[in-house]
């Protein structure tokens, strides 16, 4: 076996630890038998065809996360949030390692810069309200109690507007963490779109991609 093209496939693995083992295995022999067929037996023959191991991983990777199958009815939970992000930093690695205009880096700039602008104004906005509300509750209830001992209908009027404020800020937290996890969802399917449009023009193979092709 030749050893320059087992220490690239060997780098490969090691830069495709994000793949599922069957995964990264298959691809690694894909990449095996495409060398030793092209006869692409140098460093420099191999990374002219392929670019170095770490450009060639982060497309590989890149297109997994494309070929992954959609779960749109699956709630939004931790765990899909983090494989979501994964998958999303994986087709933006992918993205800046191929040969792109500036209108798709455009694009990708803009989306990024749009979903944090889009999570801070709901923080900023959210949480002044939240604030506001929790001050006036917390108030409104401190000033109330002592009412209870002598104008009780009034003491007990006023605490229950104080803790429908707090009640209020129970709400609108779990609102804005919903909210903030439907706009990095829809981030998300921009980008894979915008991978879509990127991978789906070039001649690139992997191990992943040759199986659901059969």
């Amino acid at each position: 076996m030749n050893q320059e093209i087992e220490a690239y496939i060997n780098e490969l693995s090691a830069n495709l630890q994000g793949l599922p083992e069957d995964e990264r295995q298959e691809t690694e022999e894909f990449y095996r038998e495409y060398l030793l067929d092209g006869k692409l037996y140098s460093r420099s023959s191999i990374e002219q065809k392929l670019g170095t191991s770490q450009q060639l991983a982060r497309k590989i990777l890149a297109d997994y996360s494309l070929n992954l199958d959609e779960p749109p009815t699956h709630p939004i939970n931790h765990q899909r949030s983090q494989s979501d992000l994964r998958a999303v930093w994986w087709i933006i690695l992918g993205i800046l390692e191929m040969p792109v205009g500036i209108p798709i880096l455009s694009a990708l700039l803009g989306i990024i810069v749009a979903t944090i602008s889009v999570i801070c104004a709901l923080i900023i906005g959210f949480w002044g309200l939240i604030f506001a509300l929790a001050g006036i509750g917390l108030t409104i209830v401190v000033k109330a109690i002592p009412l209870l001992w002598t104008q009780w209908q009034v003491g007990l009027f006023y605490t229950g507007c104080g803790l429908v404020a707090l009640a209020l800020v129970a709400l609108i937290v779990p609102m804005l963490i919903h909210l903030i996890r439907i706009v990095i969802d829809a981030s998300f399917q921009l980008i894979r779109r915008l991978g879509h449009k990127v991978f789906k023009n070039q001649y690139y193979q992997t191990a992943n991609k040759e199986k659901h092709q059969q």
